[in-house]
């Protein structure tokens, strides 16, 4: 079934019933969108690089795992989400004056202009 509403084409996949609804008006609409704009932090901790007890780096089983389910699941219901995954880290500095951080920070973007891009692949 399709509804045109406010210039929006509008799939229905799913309808639902709940006995639970009381008062003047027993209907009530939920709507859930098959395509949003979503933003996936991770976190890129030390026990990211850690093994679990079945050997596998916590890494792994978070992109071989969770993304893979996430998005084999999204492909079922036939969404269309725009994904953007934000790895994301802190650091922290042994320095005792600014100008040593400043230093430090420097020879890093160095070191980043340098190398290679990492890549995951499965």
């Amino acid at each position: 079934m399709y509804i045109h509403m406010c210039s929006a084409h509008t799939q229905i996949i799913t309808l639902f019933y709940s006995s639970f609804i009381q008062g003047p008006c027993s209907l009530q609409v939920v709507f859930s969108s098959c395509s949003t704009k979503m933003y996936l932090f991770i976190q890129m901790s030390k026990e990211m690089w850690d093994f679990d007890f079945n050997g596998d780096l916590y890494i792994e089983k978070a992109i071989n795992g969770f993304l893979y389910e996430l998005f084999t699941k999204w492909k079922e219901l036939k969404a269309n989400h725009d994904v953007n995954i934000i790895l994301f880290s802190r650091t922290f500095y042994d320095a005792q004056s600014v100008s040593t951080i400043m230093s430090i920070l420097q020879q890093e973007v160095a070191i980043l202009k340098v190398s290679p891009i990492i890549r995951f692949i499965s």
